[in-house]
């Protein structure tokens, strides 16, 4: 046939193998059996070069393989179809959230001033003169503005209200007055602050001013969604400069390289973000731990999410994938897939 060609066409250059003579010809075929396997054209194959050794997979007993028990996973207790957007937000900032807000604002707020008493009396155009205790309706408002800042931004706070015909915003100043906005700013509370440990206590949460918030999240996370078989953990960050004991420096991290850091579980289909946890240290996360920072997190994520013991598979990156983290979570029925350092002391060299 024409497509037809000798022994001699076959010839590579001297970077490959030979196959038409040569003792290295002989190699190859006896590795891979290229000449005793009749099915096979040789003219399939480019290059020899690029063939690789194929191992047989590991030899998994059934007796290990995880069974996934959850049953209806996905969205739980959801808006209809073609709801408005503002619906979905009210599934986690939930009229108790808002009452929350309220009442801590009013509290704080209300103990600032009565220390502050002959101080404004002396003052007569300070701000906290006006101040006005909070409703539900203006905390909205509020919390509403500064959702917007995120989408509109300006050098100075203070530019949202300008008078300016080029500059002004008309939608700030008609939803709420400038002073309003940065005395709520002043005194917004989302926790009670007569009820913090001190620092040096068993008992003592860094992160005590947005726990009740943070609490709250997590649970109606888990209330409105179950997470399909395979889940994520990682770190993030929120960014920000302030002055703040807890801000870390992860250079990794271009979008925003100093910040909060933050541990999150999600769902790998979807990226839905089913718990998160906030670091503040190792002195405070992984205390007393003989585990370190890594398994301590995990485990401690896993169990908070309730997903142990369902045959749930967890992936993670190198700074989590550890041999005794897998020994622990596959004792709990749940498999961990992620990449490994070579260094590790718990991989073994081959």
């Amino acid at each position: 046939m024409a497509n037809e060609r000798s022994d001699s066409d076959w010839s590579l250059s001297d970077n490959d193998f030979d196959i038409s003579q040569g003792s290295e010809s002989d190699s190859v075929s006896e590795e891979y059996d290229v000449e005793s396997d009749s099915d096979t054209d040789i003219g399939d194959y480019d290059h020899a070069s690029v063939w690789t050794r194929a191992y047989p997979p590991e030899d998994i007993s059934s007796g290990t393989k995880l069974v996934f028990t959850e049953r209806h996973t996905g969205p739980i207790s959801v808006p209809p179809r073609n709801s408005q957007p503002i619906q979905y937000l009210y599934l986690f900032l939930t009229d108790n959230v808002i009452d929350n807000i309220v009442k801590q604002t009013n509290k704080y707020a209300a103990d600032v001033l009565a220390t502050k008493t002959e101080w404004i009396a002396s003052h007569k155009r300070s701000r906290f003169r006006r101040w006005n205790p909070v409703t539900e309706d203006k905390i909205k408002k509020y919390l509403g503005l500064n959702l917007l800042m995120g989408l509109i931004r300006v050098k100075d706070e203070r530019e949202y209200w300008s008078t300016c015909r080029e500059t002004r915003i008309p939608f700030f100043p008609e939803t709420m007055s400038r002073d309003d906005f940065l005395l709520i700013s002043r005194f917004f509370h989302v926790s009670d602050s007569s009820k913090v440990k001190p620092r040096g206590d068993p008992n003592f949460d860094p992160w005590h001013k947005i726990r009740p918030f943070l609490d709250s999240c997590n649970e109606l996370f888990k209330k409105h969604y179950k997470p399909k078989e395979t889940v994520s953990i990682d770190e993030s960050m929120i960014g920000m400069r302030n002055r703040f004991a807890y801000i870390q420096y992860m250079p990794n991290k271009r979008h925003s390289r100093y910040g909060i850091k933050k541990f999150e579980l999600c769902e790998a289909d979807t990226g839905y973000v089913f718990h998160i946890d906030l670091y503040s240290g190792r002195d405070f996360y992984a205390s007393g731990s003989e585990k370190g920072l890594s398994h301590t997190v995990v485990m401690s994520i896993m169990e908070k999410s309730r997903l142990l013991n369902k045959g749930y598979h967890l992936v993670t990156d190198n700074f989590y994938t550890k041999v005794p983290l897998a020994e622990a979570l596959l004792e709990n029925k749940t498999s961990l897939t992620g990449t490994i350092r070579i260094n590790s002391k718990d991989c073994h060299k081959s």
